[in-house]
């Protein structure tokens, strides 16, 4: 005869197990709070902008380097503006980013175009390059957008200051070799 095991003896055997799952499920979570809070303070740290739109191209979140670059004092007061509504917003850009295709792209932003777009403390114009990708869901659909800004403004006012020296010189040096 061959004896069944009954009831008492799996829950028994189950018993065991469950601390073995729950040691495992407590080191998990510790490894997820712990990525998250790396996470974090990379997101927040950053020498970047960073922005997050959900799906619809609402913007979610953004970090302090972002409020920076665009002279914003508060998340609340562009938390919510809609990527596909940014004036400023290349539509090639939107085209692709709406085929959930990422691009990166260079911007010549001027804050006179964006005033009923969001409040800004900034005036004139910037030079701005973004990267802008989409981010996927656990099943592979399209879930978000993330941009990455970065000011270029100062390397490209250096560019153009050795661009006019350049010029300037190269013209002086046509003067001077005409008798």
């Amino acid at each position: 005869l061959v004896r069944s095991r009954g009831l008492g003896d799996v829950y028994k055997r189950q018993l065991q197990i469950l601390p073995n799952f729950k040691l495992k499920e407590e080191k998990i979570s510790k490894m997820i709070d712990h990525n998250e809070m790396i996470f974090r303070k990379l997101y927040v740290n950053l020498p970047v902008g960073v922005e997050l739109y959900d799906r619809d191209g609402y913007l979610i979140d953004l970090n302090a380097k972002d409020m920076e670059i665009f002279g914003i004092r508060s998340k609340k007061d562009v938390l919510g503006v809609n990527i596909f509504s940014n004036p400023i917003m290349p539509k090639d850009v939107i085209k692709k980013l709406k085929e959930n295709k990422s691009v990166n792209f260079r911007l010549n932003y001027s804050f006179k175009k964006v005033d009923d777009y969001y409040n800004t403390s900034k005036v004139g114009e910037m030079d701005i390059v973004t990267k802008a990708s989409i981010l996927y869901d656990q099943r592979g659909e399209p879930s978000s957008y993330l941009l990455i800004n970065l000011d270029n403004t100062e390397k490209m006012i250096a560019y153009n200051r050795i661009s006019e020296f350049e010029n300037v010189f190269t013209l002086s040096l046509i003067h001077i070799s005409e008798p």
